[in-house]
């Protein structure tokens, strides 16, 4: 009996630092991740601007608008359906007269482009050829 205690007491302590290691190791990463992203806002603050602005910077060739996640049934993500909208917020305060939309198209099932096409045109951009 007294054996089965101590190898109790062992597993609970083994178990309580394990705990404590994975509980540190979240942590870290949690600041990690709070610390780049305020270092990039940080650094870059400066050059990012708003649509008003961005209407003001005069002959733009295209808005470009970066892929992501399209899930099943071609609905965008919640990211990629935030860069369509903000494509079509510039293109509507007359940024460019071009949504240059990139993104990724590996399987006939899967269609990034397609997807962010469809979602603009009817967010109101016309279809050019």
């Amino acid at each position: 009996m007294k054996n089965d205690k101590k190898t109790t007491s062992k597993a609970q302590k083994t178990v309580k630092a394990v705990f404590a290691v994975l509980v540190t190791l979240a942590l870290l990463c949690a600041v990690y991740a709070v610390t780049i992203n305020f270092v990039v806002k940080f650094t870059v603050s400066d050059r990012v601007i708003d649509a008003d602005a961005a209407a003001a910077l005069g002959d733009v060739d295209c808005i470009l608008v970066l892929g992501c996640q399209v899930k099943s049934g071609g609905v965008p993500s919640d990211m990629l359906a935030d860069r369509i909208a903000t494509g079509v917020t510039l293109f509507e305060a007359g940024v460019s007269d071009v949504l240059l939309m990139s993104g990724d198209h590996r399987e006939d099932n899967y269609n990034e482009v397609g997807t962010m096409k469809r979602v603009a045109m009817e967010s109101g951009v016309p279809e050019v050829n």
